[in-house]
C-alpha cells in the first residue's frame, strides 16, 4: 500500500502542478517571454496533466487490488473463527448482531485502509508539499502554510475523530440492536399476529429506528460545523494571500501562483475529511472484528443411531414458549408432534437439527446432540421454509449426497413437474429459474430429506401445501418405503393412525 500512498499524493502534486504552472504560463503570457519559455511552461502543463491521469489510475489498480486481497483473507479468517465455534451464533442471542458483522463491519473494515488511511497519507504528503512549493515561491508565505498544514492534517484529524467516537459508537450500537429487532419481528411474525403483540415487536423495531435517526442528526450536525470552520479556514487564507501580496507588492506571478495553489492545495484534504467523518464506524468495525473469538472446537463423539431421547426438551430462539417435551423414538418407530400454527413445531425440528437453543436434554444413544460429531450423518431435515436454490432440480436434489432420485421423484410425483420442464431436471429452478408452486417446493425440500441415508428423519409440515388425497398418499408411501428409519413428523394435521405428542404452549409468556 506504501506504493499507492506515493502514487495517490503525487496525482495530487501534479494537479497542483498543473494549476500553478497554467497560472504561470497564463500571467506570463501578457508579458510576451520568450517563446522557448513559453514552450517548456506547455510541456510542463502537458506533463502533470498526463502524469496526473497515469497516477490515479495506476493507484486505483494498486490500492483496490490490494485491499481486495485482504478482504478475502478477512473473509476467509472471520467465516474459520465463526466456524471454530457456531454455537456463538446461537448461545449468544446475538444473531442479528453477528449477520451484521459478517456483512457490514467486513465492508466498512475493509474500506478503513481504502477510504481513510490512504487518503489520509496523501493529503498529509500533498498538503506538505504544497507548503514547500509556498515556502519556495514565497518564505513568510511558506511558513504559514506550514502552519495551516500542520493543523488540517495532524490536529484537526484527531479533534474530528475525538468529537465523533462517542456518537458513532452508539450510532454503531443501535445498528445492530436494529438488525436483531428487525430479525426477531421477520422470523417470529407469524407466532406474533396470532397472540396478538405484532404491534408491540414492531413498535420496539419503530423506536430504535428513531433513536438512530435523532443520532444521526446530531452526527450531520457535527459534521456541518466542521465542514464550516474548514471553509472558513481555506477562504482565510485566500483572503490572507491577496492582503499579503498587496502589502508587500508581490509580483502579479507569484499573487496567480498562490491564487492556485490555495484553490487546489487543499483539494487532498477535502477529498479525505467526508471519508475521516466517518472514519470511527469503519475503525470500530475493524475493532468488533477483531474480537471474535476463535474457540478451539470442542471435542464431539461419533455415534451410531439407536434411539432419540428427549427429557424436558423445551427449544428456543430468544424465549422459552414451548412447555417441555418428554419422548423416545427408535428405529422402526413413527412419532407425530402435532400443535396450531404457531406454537413452536419449527422450532421443535430445528432444535433436533441442532439448530436453535434448547434446555432439558435432548440425546441420542445418551449423548446430546449438541456433542456429537457426525450429526449430520444421524439426522436429516425437511424443514418448512427449505431453501431452494438457485440451480437445476437434479442439484438440488443431490444436495443430499444421493445420485439415485428417480425413485424418490415417483414416490412424491414430482414426475410430472420433471416432465414440464424444458430441460428436465436439469432445468434451473429457484429466485432466478423457473418458479415452482409451494406445493412443488415443499416436496423437493422433502424429497432431499428421503434421499439421505440417515435412520433419523425430521420432518416439518411435510405434506403442507398439497391437496389431501396427494397428501394422503404421499404419507402412506412414507411410511411404507421408510419405516426401517425413525420419522418424527411435525404437523397440524394429517398423519392419523400413528403415536402423537401434543406441543404445548407456557400460557403465561409471549
Amino acid at each position: 500500500m506504501i506504493t499507492a500512498y506515493l502514487l495517490s499524493a503525487f496525482s495530487y502534486l501534479a494537479g497542483i502542478g498543473l494549476n500553478v504552472t497554467g497560472a504561470w504560463l497564463i500571467t506570463m503570457a501578457s508579458f510576451m517571454p520568450p517563446v522557448l519559455t513559453l514552450s517548456v511552461a506547455v510541456v510542463m502543463v502537458r506533463f502533470f496533466g498526463i502524469g496526473r491521469a497515469v497516477t490515479r489510475y495506476l493507484e486505483r489498480i494498486i490500492s483496490h487490488k490490494s485491499v481486495f486481497n485482504k478482504l478475502a483473507k478477512l473473509r476467509s479468517d472471520l467465516y474459520r473463527r465463526i466456524a471454530s465455534n457456531p454455537e456463538q451464533i446461537l448461545n449468544t442471542g446475538t444473531g442479528g448482531q453477528l449477520i451484521k458483522q459478517v456483512v457490514d463491519d467486513v465492508e466498512r473494515a475493509q474500506e478503513y485502509e481504502l477510504r481513510v488511511l490512504l487518503p489520509g497519507a496523501a493529503a498529509i504528503i500533498t498538503t506538505f508539499g504544497a507548503a514547500g512549493l509556498a515556502f519556495w515561491l514565497q518564505p513568510q508565505m511558506g511558513l504559514a502554510w506550514l502552519i495551516i498544514s500542520i493543523a488540517a492534517t495532524l490536529l484537526a484529524p484527531m479533534v474530528i475523530q475525538r468529537a465523533l467516537a462517542s456518537p458513532t459508537r452508539k450510532l454503531e450500537e443501535l445498528e445492530s440492536k436494529y438488525s436483531d429487532a428487525i430479525r426477531s419481528s421477520v422470523h417470529g411474525a407469524l407466532e406474533a399476529e396470532i397472540y396478538g403483540y405484532l404491534d408491540e415487536v414492531i413498535a420496539r423495531a419503530h423506536k430504535v429506528e428513531n433513536q438512530i435517526f435523532d443520532l444521526e442528526r446530531e452526527i450531520l450536525r457535527i459534521i456541518r460545523g466542521f465542514q464550516l470552520l474548514i471553509n472558513f479556514i481555506i477562504t482565510s487564507l485566500l483572503i490572507w494571500t491577496f492582503f499579503f501580496a498587496s502589502r508587500y507588492s508581490l509580483p502579479p506571478v507569484q499573487i496567480t501562483m498562490f491564487v492556485f495553489l490555495a484553490l487546489t492545495g487543499f483539494e487532498s484534504i477535502l477529498n479525505w475529511y467526508p471519508n475521516l467523518y466517518t472514519s470511527g464506524k469503519l475503525k470500530l468495525a475493524q475493532s468488533k472484528l477483531a474480537n471474535i473469538p476463535e474457540v478451539k472446537p470442542e471435542k464431539k463423539l461419533d455415534v451410531e443411531f439407536d434411539q432419540l431421547v428427549a427429557n424436558s426438551y423445551s427449544p428456543f430462539w430468544s424465549n422459552q414458549i414451548i412447555k417441555p417435551l418428554e419422548f423416545k423414538l427408535k428405529r422402526g418407530e413413527v412419532l407425530v408432534l402435532r400443535g396450531p400454527s404457531g406454537i413452536g413445531k419449527s422450532t421443535s425440528a430445528m432444535g433436533i437439527l441442532n439448530l436453535t437453543q434448547y434446555v432439558g436434554s435432548l440425546t441420542i444413544n445418551g449423548v446430546e446432540i449438541r456433542k456429537i460429531n457426525n450429526l449430520p450423518k444421524l439426522v436429516a431435515g425437511a424443514l418448512q421454509n427449505g431453501h431452494i436454490f438457485n440451480t437445476s432440480l437434479r442439484e438440488n436434489l443431490r444436495i443430499s449426497g444421493s445420485d439415485n432420485l428417480q425413485e424418490v421423484l415417483t414416490l412424491l410425483e414430482l414426475e410430472t413437474l420433471v416432465s414440464e420442464l424444458p430441460e428436465g431436471l436439469d432445468t434451473i429452478i429457484g429466485d432466478f429459474g423457473r418458479p415452482i408452486s409451494g406445493g412443488e417446493a415443499k416436496r423437493i425440500v422433502l424429497a432431499r430429506a428421503l434421499l439421505s441415508d440417515a435412520p433419523l428423519l425430521v420432518l416439518d409440515e411435510p405434506t403442507e401445501h398439497l391437496d389431501p388425497d396427494l397428501a394422503e398418499r404421499i404419507t402412506s408411501r412414507i411410511l411404507e418405503k421408510y419405516r426401517d428409519r425413525a420419522l418424527l413428523v411435525i404437523t397440524h394435521s394429517g398423519w392419523c393412525g400413528v403415536p402423537q405428542l401434543e406441543i404445548e404452549r407456557f400460557l403465561n409468556n409471549h
